[in-house]
């Protein structure tokens, strides 16, 4: 596969990586797009987000997307809550 050309932003503080989403769209833009073209139409129809990043299947295309932009998952019961970063839970394959 040839990935497609595209334009690589580092912003060097938080209002410029803010103005750097709200010129491109943002994180949002990004999702949505994905959901659109991963998985069949079952999934797609069917399947949720968490359940796609819960599930740990290697195959899974979602978890490597959310990993790209550094996303945070929040897990709330009557007694806590817990958070951390998506790429922290998914180390890969277990041996």
């Amino acid at each position: 596969m040839i990935p497609a050309n595209f334009d690589y932003h580092r912003p060097a503080s938080v209002d410029e990586a803010v103005g750097l989403l709200d010129r491109y769209g943002g994180d949002g833009a990004i999702l949505a797009e994905t959901v659109n073209v991963i998985a069949d139409p079952q999934v797609r129809n069917m399947g949720t987000l968490g359940g796609d990043v819960a599930n740990g299947d290697p195959g899974n295309d979602m978890p490597a997307v959310l990993m790209a932009l550094d996303a945070v998952y929040v897990l709330e019961n009557v007694q806590s809550i817990r958070s951390g970063r998506i790429a922290e839970s998914h180390q890969g394959r277990p041996r």
